[in-house]
This record gives C-alpha cells, structure tokens and sequence, in this order.
C-alpha cells in the first residue's frame, strides 16, 4: 500500500512524513477517535510478506509495548503493519549536539532521564544495544528514549538508518534461542561510535554495554565532540578499542569533576570496570545535581582530586553507617556534610501500594518504617540506620501510611477500619480507634493526642483514647475511595494548635492549614503530602511528582518566597496519591523515586497445583481478563493514569490491540458464547475521563454521576467489522456473564449507596429486569454452563460468600462458600463451581442429580494473584478447565529501594537562599 497524505490506517489520518529507516518510514498522523496527533512507523510494502521481517517488526511491538516510563517514547496502538506511537515535540540530540555542548545543569538533567530510561528496560531484561544522539529526542518534559530495534531479547532491525543493521543473539539467555535465525551469531550491532569494545569484538552485550555508550553520550553532551574519532572503521574501532577521549576538563574546564569521574567510569574498556547498573549511574548524576560542592570547577588535576577523595569518603560514611555500630552514626553526623546512600527492599519484595502504601522516619532520624510487600501479604518493615539489619513488625498484617508518635516509642498505622499501634522496641499491636469512613492519614500531636482525616471528614482523638471528636465534617457525597472529597495527608506543626492537611476537595489537590481550636481551613496553595520544617520556616510538599520546598508564615497561611525544586520523580502511590516520602526533625529523608502510572502485571496460565507460565510477555496494568471460546484471544482491561481501555490479545502472536478509544473508563469485558463480540462497561459522556489521576479507579459512583457521565453496557466485533453498540443504560453497571445460548446478559448495576443489584437484560425483547435486588451488595454474576442457575457473590452474612440461585426465577438458594469467597466461576464441563478466597482458590465440586448440591470442597492452590477490586472474577477458566488465566502482580523497580538522605535540611537551605537572593 503506497502512503501519501489523506491515507487511512483505521481510524488514524496520515498528514506528513517524518523519516524513513531501514524497516519502514515514520508518519505524523491524526487519531480521528482521540482528535490527537501521533506517529505512525509503517512496515514497508515490500517488506510485509517477508515472515522475517514481518516477525522482527512484531517483536519490536513486542519490547516497547514493556515500557511504561516518562523518558520512554509510548507505544499507542498496533495494526497490521503499523505501530502507533507517541509523537514528540522537540529536536533529537544529534540535531542540537552541532551548536556546541550543552550546559551542565541540561547534561545532568538529561543524563539522569536517560539513566531512568535504561534502568527500566535492564530491569525488564532488555538491552537496547544502539544508545545514541539520533535516539534521544529532548523534549519540553525532558528526555524521550527510543528506537529499541535492536534491543537483546527482541534483536530487530534498526528504523533509525543505522550502518549496520544486523543483530547477534549469542547463546546463553533465556528464551533467546529460538530468535537466533533472523541474525547472525557473532555479528556486530549498534552504530560504531557508541559501542563498547565487548561489542565490537563481537562479544555478548549486556547492560554494561549500554552504560558504555551512555558515557559516549554524555561525554558529548557535555563538550560537544564525541569521545571517540577516526578517518576510517578500522582507526574508529581501534580508538575504542585501545584509546582513551581526552580529559573532559581540557575541553570544557568548568565541568565538574564529579561529571567527569562519573563519565570516566562508564567508558572503561573492561565492563567489570564500569559501573554496574543504570540505577547507580542515575543515582551518581543526581548526587552532582544536588549537591552543590559536587559541582565544584575541575580546573586542574590536583584540584580535581578533592571532590573525588570527598565524594568517596563519604560513600564509604554512608556504608559504614549501613553496616556498622552506633558510634558511626555520631561519626557521619560530626562530617557536617550531607550523606546519601540507598536501603534495598529485597527483603520484603517492594514497597507497597496497598491502602497509600507509606514511609516514615522516626524523629531522631534513627529508624525508618515502610509498608512492604504485595497483597496479601503487606505488613510492616523497620530498618534502624545503626544496622544493616531489615525487621518485619509483628501484628501489622494488612498496614498502611505508618506514622510515629513524637517520643518516637510508638508507630502508628491503619490495617482495614482500624487505627493501630505498636511499640518500636518491639511487642503487641494496640487499637486505637475505628475509623469512619475511608482512612487517609493521621498525625500524633506534641500532646499524644492524634488528628487523621477520612472521606468523612476531620478527627481527632484524645490523649485517653475516648471516642474521636469530629472537627470537621466533610459534606457532599465522597465516592467509594478517595475521589474528589476528602482530608489526607495530616502533618502536625509545632505547638499542637494547627496541622496541615492535603484536600481534594476542589477538584484539585491543595494544601490548607486547620486550626484546632477554631476549626478554620485556611487554603495555601496547590500541592500534596505537606510537611513543615520548622529549622527552615519551609514547607515542603509534591507537584507534580517533584518534591519542593518553599517559606512558609504560618501565621498568614501564605508562602513567602519561590518553590524551590529538591528532588524529581517522588513516587506517588494512586489511587490515594500518597509520596512514598518520610521526613525527620534531625534532617533525615527517605523517599522512593518512579513512575507509577499503572501497576506492572503480567498475564499467566495456572494449574490446578498452582504452577504460573506467562502467556504473552507483556507488563502492563491489567485487570479482569477473559479468555475466548476458541482460546485464541484475550480481552482485557488495561489502566493507566492517562487511559481505561479494552484491549485484545492475539495468544500466539503476543501483540495487544486496543479495542476501545473513547475517553472514559472501559472495562470488565466480556465475551459473546459464539466468540464473535465482546461486551463491557462503557463510560460515556462529554466530561468522561479515562485516566485515574484526581479520581480514584472505578466504583467512585458518587464522582462519577456528578461529572454528567453516563455509563452502559455495549458491545462490538472482536475485529472491528461493526462499531460499539449500546444495549443498556446502567448507573454503575459491570459484565457479569452471558447465558450460554446468548440470549440473557447478567450484570452488576452499584447502587448509590455502593450496594450492588444483579439484573438481567435480555437480547430478545432488548429490556432489562432486577434478577436479585436486596438490602445486601449482591453482585458478580456467573452463568452456570448450562444457563439453569447464576452464582454470585453477596455480603448477606456480614462478609462476602459465594451463592448459587436458581434460572430465570430466583429460588431457593444454595451457600457454597462458608469461610469467605467471591469471584465465582464455573468450569466448561459445569461439574465445578470455582472461587477465591483470599489467595485461595477454591473448587466445589457439584453432586449429580437434579437440582442443585455440593458433594465436596477442595483447596487447588494459594497464589499471590491479583484479586478483584468489585467482585467480578479477576481471572478466567481455560477451555480446557485445568488451568486458570490470572494477572500476576510484577515488583515495580520504582518500589524496590528507598533512598536517603542525613543532614539534608542543611542543603535544602542553601537552595532557599539561592532562590531568594
């Protein structure tokens, strides 16, 4: 097919032609569906009926499709021969590195987003082997990475015009062997100038090569040459090879020599030599970014060797500190300088996002706590900076957004309703109170009494623990989760006459200040996760991600001077929008850094016995997967803070096609009995939003109708031969089943007050009927497979059960779960009726005979897999009813360290003065 301007690929409307490279050209394109520009890279006409190169474009789609990072460029969509993809606005690196070098400030910023970058992908296995200038373009938000065509593990043609397109794929990875026909073994990939020398040796590539071609880049960045220069290949290879570029210093003299030495280590020869990790090199750069005396002028060799004796110094400090005894922590405090280092969290897997997930320092800045782990077994760890010892903390099962009293003796957090506490020094968890409402913060105030705030409003309890004083209360209707309404994040100044509070209740996140004793809220600004540093006069608080700090008179309730950027890329956990951030009084800050727009999960087949497989090697935030009749596809829901979609996966293919574009939320899908539709939940309407940031996912039924949006239950072909069709109207309505014949769709229509009511709409006579409408939340429909009873799940018993009622008319019913259970589903042979409980997942095994009964129950397995968060089976059954098709929460490499940081309030001050002079 000839491309020109005016030609349509789906709904995607060619305007202008980019480029071109060795697989395939690049377009500027309008999405007709989302009235948003795109890039599209089409596969060339001569190149789609080659089965090589048709597999090395899907395998490109393949490894961008991995990617959910801000510095990575965005894969949109995929279509036959197409990939769509984020279109940037901005200039490449090889396009500005001709006007001369960039300043340090713009080197540093950018190299630390490229290192983000690579960190991600080493993370997820995949070395992208052709880093350069043409594959960075900068942009208004920084660094966007790209062209990952000759990524090891998906070895690709290169589409950016590289001179040597042929990639290797030496023996000795996993899953890497049957890819080894499309290359051959032992040539050279990437483009010569930035290739390590175990590259152009022919030898395997790892992530160390990358590195390698990240110091190429920054080294050019920085003085506008490139590292390494030749006449000829043969001269180039050899300066890699056996040469070393010249001193940075002696081309540019006010480089820092921290900049230098960080740059030196990435172009060693011997990759043992190099830094080992993308992680390290990113945590390098940020060091010199924000410490000042990091910056110092390298004029000379001799003074040169101060900052990189200092720099060393004090990582050795901040080892020992780790790793030795308590004199230490004197010993790096009396330096007087500021010590970074960085806590694992191998220990217990990752921080967690459940309920807010939450990080906290004690006061002295002697011990910090963070929840841990992923549901269901989230508690919390404690890590006294004396050791190098991570503790779990008995009694916190199920613990969220931890929180110290002001002697330090105690940590406080909440587990379900429940505000608890637990000494430090180790002993028996407390109640302390019932929450009403939706749990979002607390702080303990100088005088023992605890504030905390819920989607209810504003409390406080007293020092003897009587029942808590409702200071403030909320009006309006707050959603099921967090919403738009609700006081989150206390923070108790000093005194005990006022805490700051974060609310939401605008629409938009800002800071206010509430009085104690007058109960005024008095609004600051925009903002959330506030802090007040009462040595600085400071508040500190995050926007957009970015940590700030900015004078604060407290008496007027007004900032006072410019908000000063201290660290970028916070982590901030949704649906709560908590940063994953602790600040001492001593000075002591522990936060965590990432991108956490949607929660990494991976699809898997599992056994009865509980063994995992992945089916298509994709991570991406999915939910309620459903496999079609024939097992050849998958629907699925895939969220983001920026969409809610429908996506379809091709099983032997591996691709994700999305299914739905409108704006709004599209999820729960369903297939048709005869595998040629699916049917899902649809949210329509001119204020309609996809994206989860400002709104809690799903069920925020209150926020929703008062946005005007409109939700039904449509449906479309699998292909898209025909366009979506509404057939039902619903106020909150999600797929339950179809009957087998096709001829009754089930659903859960949530009530106002969150309950759930199970209907019926029929395809026949296109109307809709109540199936079972009680006081209970009653939802989670499953069609039995030969369509004569419908199980669902109800709270009937004051706790979720799963129960099974006779079809059309509701009859007798029969309890089948007795211990807790939901996500009920049937198996194709309809003799088992399978549910969840917990990480269980359980079997009821049917009694022959008429009418309805459970001979026995049996345990299959306990697995850490997703759950539901309505009701609605989080998993599906197979065609061959001996494996499950279930989502796997993956650790996030932005949850898997914490970094801190001593003596900080002393450098967060010289910035503050900076900006006011």
């Amino acid at each position: 097919m000839q491309i020109t301007p005016g030609t349509r690929l789906g709904p995607y409307e060619m305007t202008a032609r980019i480029g071109a490279g060795g697989m395939g050209e690049v377009w500027r394109a309008r999405d007709s569906r989302l009235e948003r520009d795109v890039a599209i890279k089409v596969l060339p006409a001569e190149f789609a009926q080659d089965a090589q190169f048709r597999l090395r474009f899907d395998r490109e789609a393949k490894t961008i499709s991995q990617f959910n990072h801000p510095h990575i460029c965005s894969l949109y969509d995929v279509g036959d021969g197409y990939l769509v993809m984020e279109l940037l606005d901005g200039e490449s690196l090889a396009d500005r590195l001709p006007r001369g070098a960039l300043p340090v400030e713009q080197v540093l910023r950018l190299g630390i987003q490229i290192a983000g970058a690579l960190e991600q992908a080493h993370r997820r296995g995949i070395v992208h082997r052709d880093l350069k200038p043409g594959n960075v373009v900068i942009t208004k938000a920084g660094a966007k990475l790209l062209d990952f065509g000759l990524a090891k593990g998906a070895p690709l043609s290169s589409s950016s015009g590289v001179s040597i397109v042929t990639g290797s794929t030496p023996g000795g990875a996993q899953g890497e062997t049957e890819h080894k026909p499309l290359t051959a073994e032992g040539t050279i990939v990437g483009t010569f100038q930035y290739m390590a020398p175990e590259q152009l040796e022919g030898r395997e590539a790892d992530v160390r090569s990358d590195l390698f071609a990240l110091g190429a880049l920054l080294y050019e960045m920085a003085t506008g040459r490139r590292a390494f220069e030749g006449k000829s290949r043969a001269s180039l290879i050899a300066s890699i090879l056996d040469r070393e570029p010249p001193p940075i210093s002696e081309v540019q003299p006010l480089t820092p020599a921290a900049l230098e030495n960080v740059i030196r280590k990435c172009l060693a020869k011997d990759p043992d030599e190099r830094w080992q990790s993308a992680h390290d090199v990113k945590l390098q750069l940020q060091w010199i970014a924000e410490k000042p005396e990091a910056a110092a002028v390298g004029a000379s060799a001799r003074h040169r060797r101060l900052p990189i004796v200092a720099a060393g110094l004090l990582a050795l400090l901040a080892g020992l500190a780790i790793g030795g005894g308590g004199w230490l922590w004197q010993r790096r405090h009396s330096v007087g300088g500021v010590t970074r280092f960085s806590i694992p969290i191998a220990t217990t897997g990752q921080l967690s996002m459940w309920g807010g997930g939450g990080v906290a320092v004690s006061p002295d800045g002697r011990t910090i706590v963070w929840a841990g782990g992923v549901p269901p077994a989230v508690q919390l760890y404690m890590r006294r900076l004396e050791t190098d010892e991570t503790v779990a903390v008995e009694g916190t099962s199920q613990a969220s957004r931890p929180f110290f009293s002001p002697d330090g003796q105690w940590i406080a957090f909440s587990s379900a309703d429940t505000l608890k506490k637990v000494p430090q020094a180790g002993g028996a968890a407390q109640v302390i109170v019932k929450v009403d409402g939706i749990f979002l913060g607390a702080t303990w105030l100088e005088d023992s009494s605890i504030v905390y705030g819920t989607t209810s409003g504003i409390y406080r309890l007293a020092p003897d623990g009587r029942a808590a004083e409702n200071l403030l209360k909320l009006t309006g209707n707050p959603g099921f989760f967090v919403g738009q309404l609700g006081y989150r994040s206390p923070f108790a100044l000093p005194g005990s006459k006022a805490v700051l509070f974060e609310s939401n209740n605008s629409g938009s996140p800002k800071i206010g200040l509430f009085t104690l004793a007058d109960r005024k809220w008095r609004e600051i600004g925009d903002g959330s996760s506030p802090h007040y540093v009462d040595r600085l006069g400071a508040l500190l608080f995050i926007r957009n991600g970015t940590l700030f700090a900015a004078r604060l008179d407290l008496k007027k309730a007004t900032l006072t001077g410019p908000a000063v950027p201290l660290v970028e890329a916070v982590t901030v956990v949704p649906p709560f929008f908590v940063a994953d951030l602790g600040i001492s009084r001593s000075g002591v800050v522990a936060y965590s850094r990432g991108n956490l727009t949607a929660p990494p999960r991976t699809l898997v087949s599992v056994d009865k016995t509980g063994n995992a497989l992945p089916i298509v090697s994709l991570i991406r935030g999915f939910e309620d997967p459903r496999i079609s009749p024939d097992g050849k596809r998958i629907a699925v829901t895939i969220r983001s803070t920026v969409d809610t979609d429908v996506w379809l996966i091709d099983i032997a293919r591996g691709i994700p096609t999305r299914a739905t574009f409108d704006r709004g939320e599209d999820e729960t899908p369903i297939w048709t009995p005869d595998g040629r539709r699916i049917t899902f939940s649809a949210e329509r309407g001119e204020n309609a939003s996809g994206g989860t940031a400002g709104l809690a996912p799903s069920l925020n039924i209150g926020a929703t109708r008062a946005r005007g949006v409109d939700r039904s239950l449509v449906w479309q072909s699998f292909d898209g031969s025909d366009h979506e069709q509404a057939l039902v109207s619903t106020g909150h309505g999600h797929c339950g089943s179809w009957s087998p014949d096709g001829k009754t769709l089930a659903y859960t229509d949530y009530r106002a007050d969150f309950g759930g009511a199970i209907v019926t709409w029929s395809a026949m006579d296109k109307q809709k009927r109540p199936f079972l409408d009680t006081p209970f939340s009653t939802r989670a429909p499953a069609f039995s497979r030969d369509g004569k009873w419908i199980a669902y799940t109800s709270n009937e018993s004051g706790r979720d059960e799963v129960y099974v009622r006779p079809f059309p008319e509701p009859g007798a019913v029969v309890q089948i779960s007795s211990e807790g259970g939901g996500e009920a589903s049937w198996s194709p042979r309809g003799d088992e009726l399978f549910f969840r409980n917990g990480a269980k997942m359980m079997a009821a095994h049917r009694a022959s005979g008429a009418g309805f009964a459970i001979d026995r129950m049996q345990l299959l397995f306990s697995g850490d897999f997703v759950a539901s968060r309505r009701g609605e089976a989080a998993y599906d059954v197979m065609p061959d009813g001996a494996h499950f098709l279930m989502v796997k929460q993956e650790q996030d490499p932005s949850l898997q360290r914490l970094n801190v940081v001593t003596d900080w309030f002393s450098e967060v001050e010289a910035k503050l003065r900076a900006a006011e002079r």
